[in-house]
């Protein structure tokens, strides 16, 4: 565990206490607004860094950041644009009898979110040296690897094949 580790957890204990504060609908609402752009940059952050890769200015690794911001960024507006409709539906659904333990952990999970959409954007920016040592940065580098991608070779592999 690294810094960014350690940061990460003291982020998603305050985020544990904070849910249950806000109670489980306000909580819920947060929960999917962090997680559908999230997912979104990650599902689509090889596709979009295809399409980038044409721009000349954004060649190699920034395009796949832009992508990935892009998209996160823009579904993260959608979402918002619809928050009253959701967020009144989710107050009414899950009234304020609602355990404070289901809040809480709702908010432990929307942090633990954020934590990878932040750690993400790290990884593909060209510090991702800074998450080299990160439990979040190898689950990121694990989700971020394309099918179609030959893993990485290690440096033994390397230095074999160069001495044949």
């Amino acid at each position: 565990m690294n810094g960014i580790d350690m940061a990460a957890l003291a982020y998603m204990v305050v985020g544990f206490f904070r849910g249950r504060k806000r109670g489980l609908g306000v909580e819920v609402y947060r929960l999917i607004r962090m997680a559908v752009p999230v997912v979104a940059g990650c599902g689509m952050y090889g596709v979009i860094r295809k399409g980038l890769a044409a721009v000349p200015a954004l060649q190699g690794e920034s395009a796949g950041l832009v992508g990935f911001i892009g998209v996160t960024g823009g579904a993260f507006l959608l979402m918002m644009k619809g928050r009253g409709a959701l967020l009144a539906y989710l107050e009414r659904k899950f009234d304020q009898k609602s355990t404070a333990l289901k809040a809480g952990l709702a908010g432990l999970l929307r942090t633990a979110i954020v934590s990878m959409g932040l750690v993400t954007a790290v990884e593909l920016s060209p510090a991702d040296f800074a998450t080299s040592d990160s439990q979040l940065g190898s689950i990121v580098r694990h989700v971020l690897e394309s099918p179609d991608k030959p893993p990485a070779e290690s440096a033994e592999e390397s230095d074999t094949a160069q001495g044949d």
